[in-house]
């Protein structure tokens, strides 16, 4: 059971930080305004291809437009126009300088889950056990979900890197999975949102990445210990990879 938040930044290897430290350095180059519209159809559609949605790219993005794709199955259109309205959520939020919060991880959930939960389990703390991975791996028990958020934050305050932050805060936020369900998606969204708190780019799952990136977070789990190296590393690929579109 994940029961406790540690990291101390010297937990990040010398050349993994030079690495994420390039990339601020790289920070100049990259124009939000020009690259908004095609990071979130990216976004939108790698994340629900990540929890089973059967859309396609181009379905995705009828939906970030606000259009209803015909011939689609009804849940994924449903989880995709809510995903679609949180994301445009972080965004707004994004432009008025918030800062990721408790409360805002609560509103952006609400948003996300809309119509597809029960009305108290939107932006609600769970109040039942939770088991992911293959099952046998208990998330962090109801009490203690408010009291690990606080620690999550405090420890977020130790690293300045948004790289690292962002993979810092998935790692844990998907391991107390503070909610009964979509906390895949708005883990990526958080993710996104610390990015862009310092105007990076934001990233998305390529179906080729889907695998390795819940096989990370899976082992992580299952080892028993806070090991952010490898997710940190994935994360920092994700960004490279933005910048090298960027700058082709």
């Amino acid at each position: 059971m994940w029961n406790d938040i540690q990291f101390d930044p010297k937990q990040v290897s010398p050349g993994l930080r030079r690495r994420c430290e390039y990339l601020k350095s790289r920070l100049h180059l990259y124009d939000s305004e020009v690259f908004i519209e095609m990071e979130d159809a990216r976004h939108l559609y790698g994340s629900l291809k990540a929890e089973g949605s059967t859309l396609s790219f181009v379905e995705t993005s009828m939906i970030l437009s606000g259009e209803i794709p015909a011939d689609a199955k009804n849940r994924d259109v449903l989880e995709g126009i809510a995903l679609s309205d949180a994301l445009k959520e972080v965004r707004y939020l994004l432009s008025k300088n918030v800062t990721l919060s408790g409360d805002v991880v609560k509103r952006i959930h609400k948003t996300c889950s809309n119509g597809l939960l029960h009305y108290d389990e939107c932006g609600e703390y769970r109040q039942r056990p939770n088991y992911i991975g293959r099952g046998n791996y208990l998330t962090a028990a109801p009490n203690q979900i408010p009291k690990l958020i606080r620690r999550l934050f405090s420890s977020l305050e130790r690293e300045t890197n948004p790289i690292i932050r962002a993979a810092f805060f998935d790692f844990n936020y998907v391991s107390i999975h503070p909610f009964i369900d979509f906390n895949g998606r708005t883990s990526r969204l958080f993710e996104c949102y610390l990015l862009g708190e310092q105007k990076f780019p934001f990233i998305s799952l390529f179906e080729r990445d889907i695998k390795e990136y819940l096989t990370l977070l899976q082992e992580g789990q299952e080892i028993g210990k806070s090991y952010y190296e490898p997710y940190i590393s994935f994360i920092c690929k994700r960004v490279e990879e933005r910048f090298e579109e960027i700058n082709a």
